[in-house]
Order: C-alpha cells, then structure tokens, then sequence
C-alpha cells in the first residue's frame, strides 16, 4: 500500500486585517502564498481597502512577505495598507 502524496505546504503571502474605527481588529483571513504576487491581487486588497473605507474601517496587511513587500513598494501603496 503506498503511501498518500504529501501537499506542499505554502507560507500565506500575508494577513488580512479589518481595523475598526475604535482601533479593535479582526483577521479576515491569509493571503493564500499560492496567490499570484501581482497587479490583481494589489487591486483586490485595494478594492477592499476602499470598501472598508466607506463603511469607516481600514484594512491593513501584517505578516508580509517579502515578493508582495516589494511589489507593493514598487507601486507605491505601501504605506496604505500598514
């Protein structure tokens, strides 16, 4: 009997966090590090960022990896989303 294939296991590219406006948080969840680190993904949790804006929240990213760091230092939004 052969043994099950073993998953790779993928470090998160990154936490999402809700940060109400009392400054309480919430982790809505990883960013999967499977995720492309790319230009859509930038949009999405910027999407996301604005939504919550809206409602007077932020979302800020913790646990950063090193290829979404600089990406998001490439495009200049990092500091939006600390």
């Amino acid at each position: 009997m052969s043994e099950p294939p073993l998953t790779p296991r993928v470090t998160p590219r990154a936490r999402v966090v809700l940060r109400f406006a009392d400054r309480s948080e919430v982790c809505l969840g990883p960013i999967d590090g499977a995720e492309p680190c790319d230009l859509a993904l930038v949009d999405r949790v910027l999407r996301l960022r604005l939504q919550a804006a809206r409602e007077g929240h932020s979302v800020v990213l913790a646990d950063v990896d090193a290829d979404l760091t600089a990406l998001l230092d490439l495009l200049g939004v990092h500091d939006l989303l600390r």
